[in-house]
């Protein structure tokens, strides 16, 4: 292991959260509180709501669409091979809730792997690519 690379990556962490703004939904900080959201998810949506929950996204109540709790990344036209926690990353690599969940590895991987995904966090709505993740 190398220490001094964990530290900086814990000290590059720490100086996120502290310069995050508050979660956007805070009332859904709880894996409970966002599956609650799900309740009229229409069963046709290829996804899993217990796995949408745990990724930090709540249901908005139309279409296939949600939003994370935490950064406010909106995304919809869920295929059937996405990977909630991929999309989520790919989107927006620096939400604390992916971060502190999975980790910066796990992000900087699926990065390097996948690509990125411009977010742009000011129209909420993520445009997603047909590149395959």
């Amino acid at each position: 292991m190398n220490f001094q690379k964990t530290t900086s990556d814990y000290s590059s962490l720490v100086s996120l959260v502290r310069n995050q703004p508050y979660p956007t939904y805070p009332q859904y900080a709880t894996f409970t509180s966002r599956l609650k959201t799900y309740n009229l998810f229409p069963p046709t949506i290829p996804q899993n709501k217990y796995v949408l929950s745990e990724c930090g996204f709540i249901y908005t109540g139309v279409q296939d669409i949600v939003e994370c709790f935490s950064c406010g990344l909106v995304l919809h036209n869920w295929k059937k091979d996405d990977i909630p926690w991929i999309e989520h990353s790919r989107h927006n690599s620096k939400c604390i809730y992916v971060l502190l969940s999975k980790g910066n590895h796990f992000v900087e991987h699926i990065i390097t792997k996948c690509g990125r995904t411009k977010c742009n966090c000011e129209t909420k709505y993520a445009t997603r690519s047909t590149a395959s993740t």
